[in-house]
C-alpha cells in the first residue's frame, strides 16, 4: 500500500529552481496562474510583471529568473533546524543546543522538545507575507473556480458571443446550469452579466497589482 505524505502547512514548505535558493510560496501556483490570465486581459499591469507577450504561456513566465515565481515568493530564510557540534559552538539568545537521547521513544523526545520550546521561546508575531506581490485574500477565501468562470465569460463576450451563447458554452464545461443537488437547470442570464461585471472589477484591480 502506497504511503501518503503527511500534510504540511504551506508556510513550512519551500520551492526551488536550479541555481536559485529555496523559498516559500504562500498561495497555490494555480492562483498565480489565474492572476497571469487576468493580466493578459488588462490594458496595463505593473512594470515588474514584464512584457507578458514575450512568453508562450504562464509556465515560461513563471520559470523566468526575473518574473513569475520571483515576484510572489518569500525572501530566503535560514532553516528552522540546524545540526551543530558542541565544540566551538557559540550560544546565542535565540538558539538552544539540544542533544537527543535515542534510547527513549520518539514521542517522548518530541513531547519534551515541545515543552522546552514552550518554556523558553518568547511569543512570536503572526507571520505576514513579505513577497513583492501577494493575492489580496487568504488562500481559503479565494474561490478560484468562480474567478475562472468570470474570466471565461468576459473573454467570450469579447469574442462577440451574447449572454445566451456564453451561458450555453460555459454550461457545457460545467460552470453553469446545475442545481446544488446536481440536477440540470436553465442557466440564469443575469448571472452571466454579474460574472462579466466581476471580471471587469478584477481586471481593474490587476492593473494596480492587486488580485483578485
Amino acid at each position: 500500500m502506497r504511503k501518503t505524505r503527511p500534510w504540511v502547512a504551506r508556510r513550512f514548505q519551500t520551492f526551488k529552481f536550479k541555481d536559485r535558493p529555496a523559498r516559500g510560496l504562500l498561495w497555490t501556483k494555480k492562483v498565480y496562474a489565474e492572476w497571469f490570465e487576468y493580466c493578459l486581459l488588462a490594458e496595463k499591469i505593473p512594470n515588474e510583471f514584464g512584457d507578458l507577450k514575450r512568453f508562450k504561456n504562464f509556465e515560461e513566465w513563471w520559470r523566468h529568473p526575473k518574473y513569475g515565481f520571483e515576484l510572489f515568493c518569500e525572501p530566503p530564510e535560514e532553516p528552522p533546524i540546524e545540526e551543530v557540534e558542541a565544540k566551538g559552538y557559540k550560544a546565542t539568545p535565540n538558539k538552544v543546543l539540544v542533544a537527543l537521547n535515542l534510547d527513549q521513544p520518539s514521542d517522548k523526545i518530541i513531547f519534551n522538545i515541545k515543552h522546552l520550546i514552550n518554556r523558553k521561546q518568547p511569543k512570536l508575531k503572526e507571520y505576514k507575507p513579505q513577497a513583492r506581490f501577494t493575492p489580496s485574500r487568504e488562500p481559503k477565501r479565494i474561490m478560484l473556480e468562480k474567478i475562472k468562470r468570470y474570466r471565461l465569460a468576459h473573454t467570450l463576450q469579447n469574442e462577440g458571443l451574447i449572454r445566451r451563447e456564453i451561458a450555453n458554452r460555459l454550461s457545457a464545461k460545467g460552470f453553469y446550469g446545475f442545481r446544488r443537488n446536481g440536477e440540470p437547470q436553465e442557466p440564469d442570464l443575469r448571472e452571466v452579466s454579474r460574472d462579466i461585471a466581476k471580471a471587469r472589477q478584477i481586471i481593474k484591480r490587476v492593473e494596480r497589482g492587486i488580485f483578485p
